[in-house]
C-alpha cells in the first residue's frame, strides 16, 4: 500500500473557525491529552486578520521563534502574529507579537529536507520562565532510536487533517526511531530528519506543523513538526526536522537577524 506524505500545515477560514463548537469534540489530539501546566516555549502562529491558529513554534531567544519552513513559505510577515504565554487559545493573558522578519533554510525542499525557519518578533518576549521562556536547541548529540520525547500543539484532534482544533494545548509522549527504522515504514528520510512514533491513533496532525518535539527529561528541542500521512495516527511514524544537525544554521540566523 502506498501512503501519501502530507504537510501538517493548516489553512483556516473564519467560517470554518466559527463552525467548530468545542463542546462537540473530545479533549484529546490524536491520542494526546490537555496539558496541565504551562509549556513556556510553545507559541501559536496565527493569521493577523482573524487570529486563527495555523502552525506551532517554539521560543529560542527573547526575540526569535523556531518553526517549519513550510509554515512560512509564501507568507507575508505583516499578516502573521505570534501568541505566547497561553495554554488555551482564548486566554486573554497571553502575549501577542508581530513578525519583523523571517528566514527559511535556502536548501529547504518540501517533504524531503531542511524544513526549518526562524522568525524575529517584536516586541521581545518578557521571560518569567513559568508561562513564557525559551527552549534549548544546541545539543550536538545525535538522537537515535528509543528516546522519550514529548510533542505539544494545537493541531487537529481527529485523524482527519480537516478535523476540529482544540482550544487547549495538547501533549503526547512518543519514542524516537532511528532513520533506518523509519525507512522500513513508508518514508525515505534524510539526515536532516528524525521520526517518532507511539502506536495507532497517536501522532501529529494538521495545525501541529512547526511545533516542538522535546526530550522528555531535558529542556532540549530535538525536532520540528514537518510531515506525516494524510490520515493522522495510522500507526506510522511522523517526520520532524532534526534540530541538532541544523543548530549551527539556527545560531547563524539568530545572530544575523
Amino acid at each position: 500500500m502506498q501512503f501519501v506524505k502530507y504537510l501538517f500545515i493548516l489553512i483556516v477560514s473564519p467560517s470554518i473557525t466559527k463552525s467548530i463548537d468545542p463542546e462537540d469534540v473530545d479533549n484529546k489530539i490524536v491520542g494526546g491529552s490537555k496539558v496541565t501546566s504551562p509549556i513556556p516555549y510553545q507559541v501559536s502562529l496565527q493569521h493577523s486578520r482573524n487570529n486563527a491558529h495555523f502552525c506551532g513554534g517554539s521560543i529560542i531567544s527573547s526575540e526569535h521563534v523556531l518553526t517549519a519552513a513550510h509554515c512560512l513559505k509564501g507568507q507575508n510577515k505583516n499578516r502573521i502574529s505570534v501568541l505566547a504565554g497561553v495554554t488555551n487559545l482564548k486566554q486573554k493573558t497571553g502575549s501577542r507579537h508581530s513578525v519583523s522578519k523571517f528566514v527559511i533554510h535556502k536548501n529547504y525542499k518540501e517533504l524531503v529536507r531542511n524544513d526549518i525557519g526562524v522568525m524575529k518578533i517584536s516586541p521581545p518576549f518578557t521571560f518569567d520562565n513559568k508561562t513564557i521562556g525559551q527552549i534549548g536547541y544546541k545539543s550536538k548529540r545525535k538522537i537515535g532510536g528509543g528516546e522519550s520525547v514529548m510533542l505539544t500543539g494545537w493541531g487537529s484532534i481527529s485523524p482527519s487533517t480537516l478535523g476540529p482544533l482544540p482550544e487547549d494545548l495538547q501533549f503526547l509522549k512518543l519514542r524516537t526511531l532511528t532513520n533506518s527504522e523509519c525507512n522500513r515504514f513508508v518514508f525515505n528520510v534524510s539526515n536532516t530528519e528524525i521520526c517518532a512514533l507511539r502506536s495507532p491513533l497517536n501522532g501529529a496532525c494538521a495545525g501541529d506543523s512547526g511545533g516542538p518535539l522535546v526530550l522528555e527529561d531535558q529542556n532540549t528541542q530535538v525536532g520540528v513538526v514537518s510531515y506525516g500521512t494524510m490520515i493522522c495516527g495510522l500507526g506510522l511514524p511522523d517526520v520532524y526536522t532534526r534540530v541538532s544537525i541544523l543548530s549551527d544554521w539556527i545560531d547563524e540566523q539568530v545572530k544575523k537577524m
